[in-house]
């Protein structure tokens, strides 16, 4: 059965690609065991799934530039460092997933800015810090991000209230009510010996 893509309105990468090569050759797909011949490669299909290998470098800026990548899987690797604040720059990203591997330091802020993102899995790595809040960000789990012990804020239970931060405060105030009290104590008593001398 031939289709005629170019008939249902489908776009295809040889389309928006002019760099001396074409994307329309025929490729074989196999989803869940079935093969499928496409004559020519959709758009829709621009993903980069690079999970369970031993990869253990940090996520390369260069992935940043592709603009038309629709799913990035990077899971069950190896993979250090920070999530680049650039991959913000993958404004048609609907999936990603950085899973089980070694990346520290915060979720950058500006990827609640990814407007289709309708998957994204960040569990089982070390980030910290307060989870970002706002437009897709609002829609995830909590399972995006549990088995990461630094993360806070909703959806998580954990709460950002950086009690750390103000014990010393406490322990200040709570010492200038201490010499507070005992100021006027000192002075009673001064005064008291002297009142008591004079009479005698």
């Amino acid at each position: 059965m031939n289709i005629d893509y170019d008939a249902i309105g489908l776009d295809y990468m040889g389309r928006y690609y002019s760099y001396g090569f074409s994307f329309r050759k025929s490729v074989k797909l196999t989803l869940k065991g079935n093969e499928q011949e496409l004559v020519r490669i959709v758009t829709t299909l621009t993903i980069i799934d690079f999970s369970n290998n031993m990869f253990d470098i940090e996520i390369p800026q260069v992935i940043s530039e592709l603009n038309s990548l629709k799913g990035l899987n990077l899971s069950h690797n190896k993979i250090t460092g920070p999530i680049p604040q650039s991959l913000a720059n993958l404004t048609n990203l609907e999936c990603l997933d950085l899973s089980s591997n070694r990346l520290t330091g915060e979720i950058p802020p500006a990827l609640v800015n990814l407007n289709f993102l309708e998957v994204l899995d960040l569990s089982k790595n070390k980030l910290v810090g307060v989870i970002p809040k706002g437009k897709q960000f609002d829609t995830f789990s909590k399972d995006s991000y549990k088995r990461n012990i630094g993360l806070c804020g909703s959806p998580l239970s954990k709460a950002c209230d950086h009690v750390e931060g103000k014990l010393p405060q406490l322990a200040s105030s709570t010492n200038d009510k201490f010499e507070f009290c005992w100021k006027p104590v000192a002075l009673g008593y001064g005064c008291g010996m002297v009142f008591g001398m004079f009479m005698e």
